[in-house]
């Protein structure tokens, strides 16, 4: 599965708290999956906010992850925690809610023929070889959507809805 997300580093949670991010949502993060990775007992992946009301929102709509938790960094427990995933800890990889630089470079020609055919079945339009439709993917509560558009027509779905796509 597509993964365009960074591990998290010490430098980045603090770079996140210093730029007034003190709310962290952590959720399973099953696109972390390595099956190579015989050690790897759970992936996960930390949104950061600002304000208080977006996280528990976030935290709201993940009523049957039962590892989801939500960290305030004023929480000394909460901070500890945090900086220890931060580690990587053994057995676990702790992703942030951040794009890497250069992220579009894995988008494979194989995924964007995929979107151009979701484009083509499902909003009755075929793209011409000038004409090809817009694709951004864009991450909402710890999940990966993906907006394709052609012409004035647009349509917003779960990344994993053109990963499938056959």
């Amino acid at each position: 599965m597509f993964n365009p997300f960074v591990l998290l580093t010490s430098e980045q949670l603090h770079a996140f708290v210093d730029a007034g991010k003190q709310y962290f949502v952590r959720q399973t993060f099953e696109r972390a999956k390595d099956h190579f990775r015989q050690d790897l007992k759970a992936s996960f992946l930390f949104t950061h906010y600002a304000e208080i009301g977006q996280a528990q929102h976030h935290y709201g709509a993940l009523p049957h992850d039962r590892y989801r938790f939500l960290y305030q960094w004023e929480n000394r427990e909460d901070r500890l925690k945090l900086e220890k995933a931060a580690t990587q800890p053994h057995g676990y990889s702790v992703y942030a809610a951040l794009f890497k630089r250069d992220w579009l470079k894995h988008v494979t020609p194989r995924m964007k023929e995929k979107a151009r055919a979701y484009v083509e079945k499902h909003l009755n339009k075929k793209p011409s070889a000038t004409n090809a439709p817009g694709f951004e993917i864009y991450v909402h509560y710890g999940i990966l959507y993906a907006r394709l558009k052609l012409g004035s027509q647009e349509v917003r779905i779960k990344l994993e809805e053109i990963e499938n796509f056959v």
